[in-house]
C-alpha cells in the first residue's frame, strides 16, 4: 500500500543508509519495501531505463528501430537496500 507515511519510511531509510543516499527517481517506477513480522529487511526500486546507453546498445546490437520497439522491456535497479540483524535490532 503506498501511502505518506510509506514513502516518508522509504526516502528516510534510503537517505540515512543508502551509499547513494535518496535522490527522486525520474520516470516510471516501482519501490518495494520487504517485511517479516512487520520489521522492514529490504527495500528495492526500479526505474524505467535509459533511453539511450551506447554500451547497453551496442552490447545488445540492436537497430535504432528495435531499440525504440523494445525499450519498454527494459529497466533499472536504481536502490537495493538490505539490513544487517544489528540494524534491523536498532529500529
Amino acid at each position: 500500500m503506498v501511502n505518506s507515511e510509506t514513502t516518508r519510511i522509504w526516502n528516510q531509510s534510503i537517505h540515512r543508509y543508502h551509499y547513494l543516499g535518496f535522490s527522486l527517481i525520474p520516470g516510471a517506477q516501482i519501490k518495494y519495501i520487504v517485511r517479516i513480522n512487520n520489521q522492514i529487511i529490504a527495500q528495492l526500486s526500479f526505474g524505467a531505463s535509459a533511453w539511450k546507453y551506447a554500451p547497453r546498445d551496442t552490447y545488445l546490437g540492436r537497430s535504432q528501430a528495435r531499440r525504440k520497439g523494445n525499450l519498454n522491456l527494459i529497466f533499472n535497479n536504481s536502490r537495493f537496500l538490505y539490513f544487517t540483524m544489528s540494524q534491523i535490532k536498532k529500529n
